[in-house]
């Protein structure tokens, strides 16, 4: 029933859809030359403006993190952190959660503080890189 997999009336799905995802290696690499770098605690998040209307969600989880177990949960908690909390990021914009060798997230709790604590810094960066995604 494809009504069960929406929210309500005229809001986006509740799951997170392909086109809020960067795919794409030539998609990761614009963000890392044209965006703006905020860190965190367990992350560094690289922020670039868009021309599409949704912000789109890239990660990267290396082996330097851990076991294959430890990586999956730590893109799976930013993913339903970046699903549930929309509006704790820049509207028009591609960020890239890069997770840090020492990163010590445990539940969607900690993920939310540290989004909440650099939400300031990615409007900012958001706004640096312009509309056309780079600085004059």
């Amino acid at each position: 029933m494809p009504s069960a997999a929406l929210g309500s009336v005229g809001k986006r799905p509740l799951r997170l859809l392909r086109s809020d995802r960067l795919r794409k290696r030539f998609e990761f690499r614009r963000v890392r030359n044209e965006g703006r770098r905020v860190h965190t605690a367990s992350f560094v998040i690289q922020v670039a403006a868009n021309t599409q209307s949704p912000s789109r969600l890239g990660l990267t989880v290396s082996r330097k993190v851990g076991p294959a177990v430890r990586r999956n949960r730590i893109k799976r908690l930013l993913r339903e952190a970046f699903r549930l909390e929309r509006e704790a990021f820049p509207a028009q914009a591609d960020l890239v959660f890069i997770a840090k060798d020492q990163c010590r997230v445990a539940c969607l709790d900690d993920v939310r503080r540290e989004i909440s604590g650099a939400r300031s810094a990615l409007l900012k960066a958001a706004r640096a890189t312009g509309p056309r995604g780079g600085t004059p």
